[in-house]
């Protein structure tokens, strides 16, 4: 591959993973009980192309360390005993089954993550249409990613914008929140926003 070429699909890659693992989110990891020197990705033997890509990427390597102790607390629990080896095996085997994606790469451990915490968990995730989305806060309102790295903004002042340049509005309507964006219309129902600094939708 050409140098230039690889140079900008790492900067690229190294960007959208920046977004994966917002500074509240990085905060959180950091504080919890989970964070432990223990990782399913181990970056002294990087023996396959994911470990090395992820050990590249230090907001990856934090979620993935977050990520093991989730998923060993998990195990631990309903089996009763520990093989870190054994743990390592059955957790990375669907991650090591996609292609290095980093769009795919933060949904699918953000969602691993989510299953195993339930309620739990550091991250929201809700369904619009039939496909899962992840939720992020900002200063600016909400940022709602899917699996593919299609994102959704919904502003303070209820204006709404996605990562194709779409715009529109967005509102509540009873229990549920409808998203107008050209043509296309998203519906959902949803406690997990919080959006009590949100004066558009009194």
């Amino acid at each position: 591959m050409n140098l230039k070429i690889y140079i900008i699909l790492l900067i690229i890659s190294n960007y959208l993973i920046a977004e994966c693992l917002n500074k509240q989110e990085k905060e959180i990891i950091l504080s919890d009980d989970y964070f432990l020197q223990r990782n399913y990705i181990q970056c002294n033997k990087q023996s396959t192309s994911l470990d090395k890509y992820i050990c590249s990427n230090p907001n990856l390597l934090l979620m993935f360390n977050y990520y093991t102790m989730v998923h060993i607390d998990s195990r631990m629990r309903y089996f009763k005993y520990f093989n870190f080896n054994e743990f390592r095996e059955i957790a990375m085997e669907n991650f090591r089954k996609d292609n290095i994606n980093p769009n795919h790469l933060c949904f699918n451990l953000k969602r691993a993550t989510s299953i195993l915490l339930y309620s739990d968990s550091l991250y929201n995730m809700i369904k619009i249409n039939d496909i899962e989305y992840i939720i992020q806060k900002n200063k600016d309102g909400i940022v709602l990613t899917n699996r593919e790295g299609y994102k959704i903004y919904l502003g303070k002042t209820c204006d709404t914008l996605d990562s194709k340049g779409n715009k529109g509005i967005w509102s509540r309507i009873s229990n549920k929140y409808l998203i107008k964006l050209g043509k296309k219309e998203f519906i959902f129902n949803s406690s997990k926003l919080s959006l009590k600094n949100y004066k558009c939708l009194k």
